[in-house]
């Protein structure tokens, strides 16, 4: 969700919350996630949202709302932290199991063309030898296959 975009929560006739996410524009709509939410995240169970409906025109997105609250902007005892971020990362990991694997778009190797325009524009930041270590993973990484 962009940061400027405010999902509001709706009833539809029944006991059951769900979320209504609205894009400015259809370029922002998130198919991937409609496509996602239709096919493979129901394998999640009850750790996915699912989908109720998404309207091309209208823009819109509804999925059933998930239990629990934002954390943005919370502060949580050190314990607490941690448990909610180990949980975090238990559900990141049954997500990137759930997807299913998708062949490296063509020409998508390593992004080393654009590393001398990142690395001028570092050049102000970085202490002396790191210069030559990116330039050494660089080079590195020329020779790196694309990711399947």
């Amino acid at each position: 969700m962009d940061k400027g975009e405010q999902p509001r929560l709706a009833c539809a006739g029944c006991l059951r919350r769900h979320l209504v996410r609205e894009s400015p524009s259809e370029r922002q709509v998130p198919w991937r996630e409609v496509r996602a939410l239709r096919t493979w995240a129901g394998s999640l169970g009850s750790a996915a949202p699912r989908l109720v409906a998404a309207d091309a025109e209208l823009r819109a997105v509804v999925v059933t709302a998930l239990p629990g609250r934002p954390l943005h902007g919370r502060i949580l005892a050190p314990a607490r932290e941690r448990e909610v971020f180990r949980r975090i990362g238990v559900l990141a990991r049954r997500f990137h199991e759930a997807s299913p694997p998708r062949p490296a778009p063509a020409g998508s190797g390593p992004a080393v063309a654009k590393a001398d325009r990142h690395l001028e524009a570092a050049r102000p930041h970085l202490t002396p030898g790191d210069e030559e270590f990116v330039c050494e993973l660089i080079h590195q990484a020329e020779d790196l296959a694309p990711l399947e």
